[in-house]
């Protein structure tokens, strides 16, 4: 569905240290992430959520990523009043975790905006409100950045995002969905490799706030190229607890300009992926 772009809206959380049962609560709701994100069984991703919320116990920042991931899920489904009610709750029974609702507040708003009536209407437009798609290339407007959609890609919407910057979520031929966070960045030319460094270094900063434990630099897969105005990093990342998952990033500078693709895998389609980010890099073009 068109909003499986909620499931990634993820606020920087600080999780609270944990007893053995958060911890398995914890471990419980990355498996639950996986099923939905990964292997697509919208489902059964419910279920562990709300098993997640029952056992969670004092740990209301586990419970109440659950919730949101409720939410997501929901949404992913095109259940917009099942969405509502979960959203509801989270906004009763979690309202002092405000990045969680902050975040959920903006994927219904969208959601609320680009409602498709029926599985017998015939597909709409993304309702775009940071950008434009014209002739099968999407213009960012606050960065003027662009890309040149390759064939059989698709824009599925765009928001603002976490950091101050604005999101915009697209999908290749086979569904596989990509994030990507734009924001003005005036640096000089001599320092965009610096700053690249700084950005994957932030990655695993953010992990770690975030409770994401086990999270490895693949070996091999940090790459830097370009150079002058348009450099970029690359790398994979492993998740060595929980459900196994991979999660390719790249890092993209001008000197007006920060970017950053995201994208969750698996094993088995690895190099699918890493090449589909590539041919996305290319088709992208910093001011």
């Amino acid at each position: 569905m068109i909003l499986r772009f909620a499931a990634l809206l993820f606020a920087a959380l600080l999780l609270l240290a944990a007893t053995g049962s958060a911890q398995t609560a914890a471990e419980f709701l990355q498996k639950g992430i996986y099923t939905q994100q990964t292997a697509g069984n919208v489902d059964g991703a419910i279920e562990i959520y709300r098993q997640v919320i029952g056992m969670a116990g004092t740990d209301r920042a586990t419970a109440g990523r659950a919730q949101m991931q409720l939410v997501s899920a929901f949404l992913q489904k095109g259940d917009f009043p099942g969405a509502s009610r979960e959203f509801n709750t989270l906004m009763l029974n979690y309202a002092d975790q405000k990045e969680l609702v902050s975040a959920m507040s903006t994927a219904m708003r969208m959601a609320a905006s680009i409602r498709v009536a029926s599985v017998q209407t015939p597909p709409r437009p993304p309702q775009l409100t940071k950008g434009t798609l014209q002739n099968g290339v999407y213009h960012h407007n606050t960065t003027g950045t662009e890309v040149r959609l390759p064939q059989g890609w698709s824009v599925t919407g765009d928001s603002d995002s976490s950091g101050g910057g604005e999101a915009v979520m697209l999908k290749d031929p086979s569904g596989q969905a990509y994030f990507m966070w734009l924001i003005p960045s005036s640096i000089t030319v001599e320092t965009i490799s610096q700053r690249l460094d700084e950005d994957s270094e932030y990655k695993f900063y953010q992990r770690t706030m975030e409770g994401d434990g086990g999270f490895k630099l693949r070996p091999g897969t940090l790459v830097k190229w370009g150079s002058g105005t348009r450099q970029g990093l690359t790398a994979a990342f492993d998740f060595t607890q929980g459900s196994p998952q991979i999660e390719y990033a790249s890092w993209m500078r001008s000197a007006k300009t920060a970017l950053y693709f995201r994208v969750y895998c698996t094993e088995s389609n690895v190099s699918a992926v890493r090449d589909s980010l590539r041919l996305l890099q290319d088709a992208t073009t910093l001011p």
